[in-house]
């Protein structure tokens, strides 16, 4: 990863793996850089998970169609459904749920005579309520986690040598 942050940044990055002539600020740096991608690898990678894995509209619409054009024949269907259920396993723990189809399992049980009324209108009718509730949990979780990533980065990036 150093090197390749290196190459990538070209002559003006102090990146480190510069021993000679830099009066040991290269392993200074190197460290920086060592600790920077350790950082960005654990805590980008559940964003990445959530991004491309566990919101289902984009894992349809461009992870799942991006990787099976990008394998071959029987990678292309396995891949994709092996590399979901890890990035679902990896998030779990965060509580964000952003796969509706995981809610199939609530099956309305109605009384007799309260089919007529309509769901909304039933006494002690709490599942918009919930939904709000929920959805609203989830923004605050994923919005927490996306701070706990930028912020130290828009930092790091409001620093001299690394702006």
């Amino acid at each position: 990863v150093v090197d390749f942050v290196g190459k990538m940044g070209g002559e003006e990055w102090s990146l480190g793996g510069r021993e000679e002539g830099d009066n040991g600020q290269g392993k200074r740096g190197r460290g920086d850089v060592i600790a920077y991608s350790n950082f960005i690898r654990t805590k980008g990678r559940a964003l990445l998970d959530l991004s491309l894995f566990a919101d289902r509209a984009n894992y349809d619409a461009l992870t799942r169609p991006s990787l099976a054009s990008a394998l071959p024949f029987p990678l292309s269907w396995l891949e994709p459904r092996r590399l979901r259920d890890a990035a679902l396993a990896r998030t779990a723990h965060l509580g964000i749920k952003l796969d509706a189809e995981d809610d199939k399992d609530d099956a309305p049980t109605e009384a007799q005579g309260e089919d007529i009324i309509p769901v909304s209108l039933r006494k002690n009718n709490s599942s918009a309520a919930k939904s709000i509730a929920a959805e609203g949990a989830v923004t605050i979780r994923l919005s927490a986690l996306a701070d706990e990533f930028l912020e130290p980065l828009a930092e790091m990036r409001g620093e001299g040598s690394w702006g």
